[in-house]
This record gives structure tokens, C-alpha cells and sequence, in this order.
């Protein structure tokens, strides 16, 4: 029986383990998204929820604009790249961006770059997703990126470019 219930806490611990932690930038690796928006899925899975504007989507549902009782949302922009999701974009008034970067600190540490040390400009990067956050001018921005599908985007443009440098 011991030797039954050293099993289950080993079984258990071991478990618990392989799902990420708040407060790591593993657990944005495994959410992937934001408001229940995967990056990578197919766009076609969101369509329901989604209007077209401005070469991408605005989400529909204004349940979604808000997080917690703490932040409201503005808005909530989809962008696609061959038919996946490859970027969640969000607004919010700036009285929301020291709340909106405790928020994102709590969910996912301070293993954040901040780019320039004189404007509020911080990034959570991780192999799959990065996470840029602006705290600056009149709204707080921030945007998911599906880092692969952004490097996919950006050696076809480059490849785009050298073709028409060819052409010169």
C-alpha cells in the first residue's frame, strides 16, 4: 500500500511538472495566443468571431474586450499569413499600461527586453512566440507574434526583394 501511494505523489509530481507555470515565458509558449486565439491555427477556426478591417480582423465579441476586471480593451486585431493566425494584436487606453505590464509580468516573469531603456517598450520571447508590449503615446499596445510564421514572412519578402533588385 506504501509502495501504492508513493507511486500515485511520484506519478502526481511528475505530472504537474510537465504543464508551465504562471510566471514563466514557457507558459506563454504553451498558450500560445491570446482570449482563447491560438497562433498557427487556421483563421478559418476564428470566423465566427471575427469582421474584416484594415488587411486583417477585429474581433466581434466585446466580451473578450477586457481583461479581468482590471484592463479594457479598445480593440483586438487578427492578422493572417496563408491562412494561419500569425499575429493577435490589442489596444488600450494608456491609463491601462503599468496595470497591462503587471499583467503580463505576473503571467509571464520578468525575463522581458526592454529595447530602448527611455521608452516603456518590453519583449517576452520564446522559440514558438514573442510578445511586444509599448506603453507609449496615447493608447498601450501590445501583440503576439508566432515566431516562426514570422520568420517564414520575412524570408519570403527578402526573397521578393532580391528578385526585384535583380530586375534592376
Amino acid at each position: 500500500m506504501k509502495r501504492f501511494v508513493f507511486c500515485f505523489i511520484a506519478f502526481y509530481l511528475v505530472a504537474l511538472g510537465c504543464y508551465a507555470q504562471k510566471g514563466t515565458t514557457a507558459y506563454l509558449d504553451e498558450k500560445k495566443g491570446f482570449k482563447g486565439i491560438v497562433l498557427g491555427d487556421s483563421i478559418s477556426k476564428y470566423k465566427d468571431m471575427l469582421v474584416a478591417k484594415d488587411g486583417g480582423y477585429e474581433v466581434s465579441d466585446t466580451t473578450l474586450l477586457h481583461i479581468g476586471n482590471e484592463v479594457k480593451l479598445s480593440l483586438i486585431l487578427v492578422k493572417e499569413y496563408k491562412g494561419l493566425v500569425c499575429s493577435i494584436a490589442a489596444s488600450a487606453k494608456k491609463q491601462y499600461g503599468t496595470k497591462l505590464f503587471d499583467i503580463f509580468r505576473s503571467a509571464y516573469g520578468n525575463a522581458y527586453v526592454q529595447i530602448n531603456k527611455f521608452k516603456e517598450n518590453y519583449i517576452w520571447l520564446t522559440e514558438n512566440v514573442e510578445l511586444d508590449f509599448l506603453n507609449d503615446g496615447k493608447y498601450s499596445v501590445f501583440v503576439y507574434k508566432d515566431a516562426k510564421l514570422e520568420i517564414q514572412k520575412a524570408k519570403e519578402e527578402r526573397a521578393k526583394i532580391n528578385q526585384a533588385a535583380d530586375d534592376l
